[in-house]
């Protein structure tokens, strides 16, 4: 998001009250603010499991069960970065200019979003496709909203809304491969067949690819259901060298 960022930057330096480009860092900020976060989430698993490695009891505290929300895993890179988007929201909404109700709703669903707000982010981003039914960065955080709530199938609709209206705008083919391997996890998890969801991320990621070749998230996501579909029927006794081969390949692009 970097360059992009910059750019919005350098927008509002030059007019600072230029409103498209005031809406668009809102974004930006939000984006990065959400990757800082899963930064830190990610840490704070690793740090879990070495404390249970340490332990050596294999036994999960109570306090420890429950993920901390995003803004318990806040540092001060992430709250910079949500103090700033909340104030673009802020000024961006207050008040909407002519034509602007349905992204200063938007904004305000996604910021809320990223406070954990929910119910109002819920609200809001309805509001927003009410408004705009073409707002793909709605349908965007919808679908993460869903997903934060665990309902991926939800997720996974919201995505294909999405699709719908704009079928070249390749983070709701990530977002929805993305959301059909946690769905893979969970039937794996639950003894149900994972191999559809695995399939359908596959598909989901290589359109991506299609869409922008030399997307790292696209190849990210299809290596890691190429390898585990793979792995999954090696296991079944239907060894799939070609398909663990190609997985790993992807992997390669990604790196």
């Amino acid at each position: 998001f970097d360059a992009a960022l910059a750019e919005q930057e350098a927008g509002l330096a030059r007019e600072p009250d230029f409103r498209p480009a005031r809406y668009e860092r809102a974004l930006l900020l939000l984006r990065s603010y959400a990757e800082r976060i899963e930064q830190r989430r990610s840490a704070w698993w690793r740090e879990r499991g070495e404390l249970l490695a340490r332990d050596g009891s294999g036994q999960v505290r109570a306090a420890e069960r429950r993920q901390p929300e995003a803004r318990e895993l806040e540092d001060e890179a992430a709250r910079e970065l949500r103090e700033r988007a909340a104030e673009d929201v802020r000024r961006f909404s207050a008040p909407a200019a002519e034509g602007d109700d349905a992204r200063a709703a938007c904004a305000a669903g996604v910021l809320a979003l990223a406070e954990g707000r929910l119910a109002e982010g819920r609200s809001e981003l309805a509001r927003a496709l009410e408004g705009d039914p073409d707002l793909e960065e709605a349908y965007e955080a919808q679908a993460q909203l869903e997903r934060a709530q665990g309902r991926l199938a939800e997720a996974i609709a919201a995505y294909a809304r999405g699709i719908e209206h704009d079928r070249g705008y390749v983070p709701f083919r990530d977002g929805r491969a993305a959301a059909w391997l946690t769905e893979a996890e969970s039937r794996e998890a639950s003894g149900g067949d994972p191999g559809p969801a695995l399939e359908a991320a596959i598909a989901d990621a290589t359109e991506g690819l299609r869409l922008a070749p030399d997307r790292f998230r696209s190849w990210y996501l299809r290596a890691r259901a190429r390898t585990r579909h793979a792995a999954l029927a090696g296991w079944a006794g239907r060894p799939r060298d070609e398909e663990m081969q190609a997985g790993l390949g992807d992997f390669g692009e990604a790196i």
